[in-house]
């Protein structure tokens, strides 16, 4: 299979799969989401108030979301807000968040090989045949037609777009549009996820507005044309009224959805990047649902002693990333190169006992982590049978050590026949939720005599090329579960080294070649069932070799008030896992 780079940030890809790095970089024009989290237990005392948002209009049903994240513009950031941007917007699919299932939405079904819509050729080409809903509109009340996704395909396909990356449309051919309604997808080889075209991977543009400025090559005036700006107009259920940077988004109901006009007339999306500020218009219910950053771990105890306590709304922990421990993959302790590494690295996760660190760390809301993969998939129980495990066993931690030729010295620290010492620099974040986790840890390092020096770097230091993506010891880092992102993090050429300026994700810098043909087979096994299989292959040969030191599940914090119906949770992350797919649908009592 092809891989390719990308640009900023720059990433090794593969051009046949959807991956949030993609999904961001497709996007540019959408919307920035910056997680922060407290550094101390949060009060209840307000601080500094953010600008105020207008009130809702008397017997208008309106729905107040309050966000953490800092949005200056809704263009051309980089990052976008998965849970706003299916408020506004509309795919082919979405996907319900809770049974983890891929549903139509635009589409009136979802190709399959079974109808013949999904064709598999001799040669390892294909083709899927969308057949798209009738009466779909844009937010002007133009009608949509399906050369507004090739029309889309094409500006964000174009070099001299400022776009940053292309995603995986470089496996697609050719569209073709045989009326309003069908869209022909004509691919250049098998790709197993070809039916999963969120909006975040193929999205539609009007061509109605932007097409003529395209074809006449006016790329300045089109790459900064007031489309991507606040006033974003798309064909999603709800449309933009205002946005004023810092503060608000305000969007009206679109009276002519294609799934029906929303239950509520109102969504006012208030930007609150203080937790405490948050956490303050939660208790005194000035906003009605809070989405991912909005509310942490701590904040959230409070609000579940102060306000759910009352009856007054309802709190729920999803399991949407993981936090991992990655030995560095150049030490000649426990690097890829190193004698008897792997012993040396199920040693280290043996002697930390995760389920004490949840329970006391993470208030019991968070859960071990045995392998990278999200407990809503349909393989998890099939790997979770499968997969090497490392209960908290600090004796066989000593004997593997042991094992590997490490013994401990006069003063407890362990030591080769060559006389180095396991000592190792610990790294991670300054918030203080991470510095504990590291300290916790250390502690259990500590007893099976593992010395660490704890270094901890602000998110700016840890992107600068001295840090970013390499480091002699151990570090503590976070990302998804996505199957869809193994290449980016795991892939041999995805790895981040001096010649690439240690950009790309492969932090763990594993490069078992089989992995990679695991990985392949991933991306290409267009069969469900021997696709699993790979997947449980693939976490099996994760498990025995252990790239990443699996921690804990990393939970992400939703509420909702008593009186608002239908708001679910994810337990995924990445941009086409957003509890605001059935957004539509939203009660206010």
């Amino acid at each position: 299979m092809m891989h390719l780079v990308t640009r900023v940030p720059i990433v090794a890809l593969r051009a046949t799969k959807q991956s949030a790095s993609t999904i961001t970089a497709i996007l540019s024009l959408m919307l920035v989401a910056c997680a922060s989290t407290p550094a101390e237990r949060p009060t209840t005392a307000a601080p500094n108030q953010p600008a105020a948002a207008p009130a809702a209009s008397q017997g208008q049903k309106t729905i107040i979301v309050g966000q953490s994240f800092e949005m200056a513009s809704l263009n051309r950031v980089g990052r976008n807000d998965a849970e706003l941007d299916h408020v506004l917007n509309a795919g082919l699919v979405t996907r319900d968040t809770e049974k983890y299932q891929t549903l139509p939405w635009m589409a009136e079904a979802i190709p399959s090989l079974d109808n013949r819509t999904w064709v598999v050729n001799p040669d390892g080409t294909m083709v899927t045949t969308w057949r798209v809903k009738p009466n779909i509109k844009w937010h002007d009340g133009t009608p949509f037609k399906t050369t507004d996704f090739a029309f889309g395909a094409k500006v964000f396909t174009d070099p001299k777009m400022d776009i940053e990356s292309r995603g995986f449309m470089d496996m697609m051919d050719r569209f073709e549009t045989p009326d309003d309604r069908t869209l022909i997808i004509h691919w250049k080889s098998r790709f197993s996820y070809a039916s999963e075209l969120f909006f975040t991977v193929l999205m539609p543009l009007p061509e109605h507005l932007l097409g003529e400025q395209y074809r006449a090559g006016d790329y300045d005036g089109l790459n900064n044309s007031t489309y991507w700006a606040g006033t974003l107009m798309h064909l999603g259920p709800f449309k933009v009224t205002e946005f004023v940077p810092g503060s608000h988004v305000d969007m009206a109901a679109f009276d002519d959805y294609f799934l029906g006009r929303p239950k509520v007339d109102r969504i006012l999306w208030r930007i609150i990047p203080d937790s405490n500020a948050i956490l303050t218009s939660v208790l005194t219910n000035d906003v009605d649902v809070t989405t991912r950053g909005a509310l942490t771990l701590d904040t959230a105890i409070t609000a579940d002693e102060q306000w759910v306590s009352r009856g007054e709304g309802w709190i729920r922990y999803g399991p949407t990333s993981w936090t991992w421990l990655n030995p560095s993959a150049t030490s000649p302790i426990f690097g890829w190169d190193a004698p008897n590494q792997t012993k040396v690295r199920q040693a280290l996760l043996y002697s930390i006992d995760r389920q004490e660190l949840v329970d006391t760390l993470s208030h019991g809301k968070e859960e071990v982590i045995h392998f990278p993969l999200g407990r809503a998939r349909s393989q998890f129980g099939a790997a979770d049978a499968a997969v090497k495990k490392y209960p908290f066993d600090p004796r066989q931690a000593q004997q593997l050590l042991t094992d590997a030729g490490w013994t401990k010295a006069a003063d407890g620290i362990l030591a080769n026949s060559r006389g180095d010492r396991f000592s190792v620099e610990l790294r991670t974040g300054t918030r203080a939720d991470l510095v504990s986790l590291a300290s916790a840890t250390a502690g259990y390092l500590s007893q099976v005599g593992v010395e660490t020096q704890m270094l901890t770097l602000t998110d700016r230091q840890a992107g600068t090329v001295e840090y970013r993506n390499h480091w002699p010891g151990l570090a503590f880092g976070s990302h998804n579960t996505q199957v869809e992102d193994w290449d980016d993090r795991f892939y041999t050429s995805a790895t981040p080294t001096e010649a690439n300026n240690w950009l790309p994700l492969n932090v763990s810098g594993w490069r078992n070649p089989r992995k990679d043909t695991l990985i392949d087979g991933v991306f290409d096994e267009i069969n469900a069932t021997r696709q699993s299989q790979l997947i449980v292959e693939y976490l099996q040969l994760f498990a025995e070799e252990l790239p990443h030191l699996p921690i804990k599940y990393a939970t992400e914090v939703t509420s909702a008030r008593s009186n608002i119906k239908n708001v679910p949770i994810r337990l995924e992350s990445g941009g086409e896992n957003a509890r605001t797919w059935n957004v539509h649908l939203w009660e206010k009592a």
